[in-house]
């Protein structure tokens, strides 16, 4: 009869061997059920970097002001200009642990029960992970010095005030997202639409943005305005109606819907200037299982390091204060 310590090892080695299958899609497998964290992902607004607590993003701050219309022979002074400068982000980490012990492992018996119960724990545990991005990714406000930065700090509801990135907004003019006064979107809705679009978008040809986000709400709220404008036609359309809308966009922005988004908000986003900045050493990373000393159980910690960054937040908006 194996001893506690043969148990144990075997228990090692099935762990060890699961994390090594399932961390292979870990970084890559971001779970739909999270909308926007999904969405970041998949249209490019996350970047990974290699090294450093301190995240530094460059921008350009000032127009260079020895440019002018000028005639041949005109004079062109000539000056040194300091106009690069750069934000500062700080990366946070999101941690767990996996553990299970010889008699949870003794109560499910045989080869695929054990493999069952360990798969379960690590994706329970990746998901649980996500979860806690996803939602701080939204509904952070930079209060929590722990937590990474969300669209609620990013993009808040009152861009003249507080800090982002190091830079502070009520001195530095260019570094304010757009705001738009939001009230029924039944009545002002698209509208307001509209207008926050023209403001964070030099132009619907040359940039626009990558990605819309509000709450089901809003999102039902607009499908709603949209329903008299469609029709559905197949196989079976004189046996059957479709009245729904499957999917929307705005202006040919994906619009979309989390339901961890911040109440009454819209959210205009462009992924080349806001993305998450992801640690390459710890894009949910799950280390090698440890044996605890003083009883029969093993640990598998896990951690996940990334921060929220922008170059130019003039790019970014939020339509605040939106009922249906």
């Amino acid at each position: 009869m194996p001893g506690a310590n043969d148990v144990i090892a075997n228990y090692i080695n099935v762990l060890t061997a699961t994390q090594e299958r399932i961390q292979s899609g870990v970084a890559d497998i971001w779970h739909k059920d999270h909308a926007f964290l999904f969405f970041l992902r998949m249209m490019g607004g996350v970047k990974m970097y290699e090294g450093g607590r301190a995240i530094h993003v460059n921008r350009n701050t000032t127009k260079d002001p020895t440019v002018a219309s000028r005639g041949e022979w005109d004079q062109v002074p000539l000056q040194d200009v300091e106009h690069l400068d750069r934000a500062e982000y700080l990366a946070k980490f999101i941690t767990g642990a996996v553990t299970l012990n010889e008699f949870q492992m003794s109560e499910n018996r045989g080869k695929e029960k054990v493999l069952s119960i360990i798969e379960e724990r690590v994706r329970n545990f990746r998901l649980s992970m996500e979860d806690e991005l996803n939602f701080d990714l939204m509904n952070s406000d930079g209060s929590n010095p722990l937590k990474v930065s969300g669209l609620k700090h990013a993009i808040p509801d009152d861009p003249t005030t507080g800090t982002f990135g190091g830079i502070n907004r009520a001195t530095d003019t260019d570094w304010r997202p757009q705001q738009v006064s939001g009230g029924a979107f039944s009545s002002q809705g698209i509208d307001d639409m509209y207008t926050l679009n023209t403001r964070v978008n030099t132009s619907s040809r040359i940039r626009r943005s990558s990605l819309i986000l509000m709450t089901d709400v809003l999102y039902n709220a607009y499908a709603k305005t949209e329903l008299g404008r469609v029709r559905y036609a197949g196989p079976l359309a004189e046996e059957a109606a479709d009245a729904g809308i499957r999917v929307l966009d705005f202006l040919g922005i994906p619009v979309i819907w989390d339901d961890a988004a911040p109440d009454g908000n819209t959210y205009f986003m462009n992924f080349d200037n806001l993305f998450l900045k992801v640690n390459t050493d710890w894009n949910f990373k799950l280390a090698r299982p440890i044996e605890s000393d003083d009883v029969f159980a093993v640990s598998q910690k896990g951690a996940h390091m990334s921060q929220l960054c922008s170059d130019n937040p003039r790019y970014l908006g939020v339509i605040t204060g939106q009922t249906a």
